[in-house]
């Protein structure tokens, strides 16, 4: 079994290194950045990984790349390459998964499906923490209903130690999309826009958690349970949980005019606030992280009937961060369900052709099961209220 991890951030080395941990792959990491194997070795400390260096933006070499015999590509590098890479993979016969293109990218790849098809190649989307594990619990609950109704689906990243230094839970860029681009609902059996970090809702966990808040954001899996649950689904909706004093400091940065991508000149050097904001952030040293600080949580609200009484199926999902990996909660409940993924694609348990979301043919009982072996445990309830 041979895998290619595109994109070393933190979500990448996660991969590569369950990937390595979990499984007898050959895996290799390709970045912009040049790489070392000797790096790639004492970083994770395995020998099964070896570097290249590529840009995804140039497609003959990536195809180059491609064609190394590999059975599947997982892509970690920044959403808006999605496209680009999964081209290549379909033009290549590699069979190819990622993290989620923020529901515009997400629509845009559902349309190459034939493409995928006529070559004879999987393409999964969204198979992070969200998208990802979001949409597979979503199917997991509607598969416990008769009727479905609602679908809400919650993630981020409960802290319970105050950190120094600024912590950025996954990529700038995104960040800051999910920032200035209006959100998307499904209300009512139609798709409705929202402004950014709107419709606070407060949810409670188990201590030491405790309540929480969350708000809307551009997300990907509206692009596609709406159309995926097929049991007369009306409202979908999903939310980031963050705490209200980290949705000021963001708003305040798109307020003064930080996020904007209008070019200014200083000293003769030509920016944008926004090409300054993301080469700052993605320069800072990453807070040390330490077991017990933080954790991710997911909750998932499937609501509907079930032998014609109103029904809810609600899912649970609480992580540590793994300090030994150097990973954050979130980092490490992203890019675990990426590997899982790659090996069921790789040994041929996902056997579907074309793009497909993740809920549509990663199989929930053994996905779950994988997880919870890595310590990311899961509650469900089924509630009649």
């Amino acid at each position: 079994m041979n895998v290619l991890v595109l994109g070393y951030g933190n979500t990448g080395a996660v991969i590569a290194r369950d990937l390595a941990s979990t499984s007898k792959a050959n895996i290799v990491v390709a970045d912009k950045r040049p790489l070392k194997t000797k790096q790639l070795a004492d970083e994770t400390g395995s020998d099964k990984i070896t570097a290249e260096q590529v840009d995804v933006t140039d497609h003959n070499e990536l195809t180059k790349l491609l064609r190394k015999d590999f059975n599947v590509v997982v892509n970690s590098t920044f959403y808006q390459f999605n496209i680009n890479v999964m081209s290549a993979a379909i033009e290549s016969g590699v069979n190819y998964l990622d993290l989620g293109g923020l529901y515009h990218v997400t629509l845009k790849q559902l349309e190459l499906d034939d493409q995928a098809k006529k070559a004879g190649t999987t393409a999964i989307l969204g198979c992070g923490c969200a998208p990802g594990i979001t949409n597979i619990l979503a199917m997991h609950g509607a598969n416990k209903l008769d009727k479905v109704d609602s679908v809400y689906m919650y993630s981020g990243t409960a802290v319970f130690k105050k950190m120094t230094g600024v912590k950025i839970a996954y990529a700038v860029p995104t960040l800051l999309d999910e920032l200035t681009m209006n959100a998307y609902s499904y209300r009512n059996g139609k798709i409705v826009e929202v402004p950014p970090f709107s419709e606070e809702e407060t949810l409670r966990f188990p201590e030491p958690i405790g309540e929480v808040k969350a708000y809307k954001v551009i997300h990907s899996e509206l692009a596609t349970i709406p159309h995926t649950i097929n049991k007369g689904i009306k409202n979908v909706a999903f939310r980031i949980i963050t705490s209200p004093a980290a949705v000021s400091k963001l708003k305040m940065l798109d307020e003064i005019g930080l996020t904007s991508k209008k070019t200014i000149n200083i000293k003769g050097v030509s920016m944008s606030p926004r090409e300054f904001l993301e080469k700052y952030f993605s320069s800072l040293p990453r807070p040390k992280i330490k077991k017990g600080d933080e954790v991710h949580i997911v909750r998932v609200d499937v609501i509907g009937e079930k032998d014609g009484e109103k029904t809810q199926c609600t899912f649970d999902v609480i992580n540590d961060a793994k300090p030994e990996w150097n990973a954050s909660a979130s980092g490490f409940v992203t890019g675990v369900p990426a590997s899982i993924i790659a090996q069921m694609l790789a040994h041929g348990d996902i056997q579907l052709k074309g793009v497909l979301p993740s809920e549509v043919c990663v199989k929930p009982e053994p996905f779950i099961a994988e997880l919870e072996e890595r310590g990311i445990k899961i509650s469900g309830a089924l509630k009649c209220p």
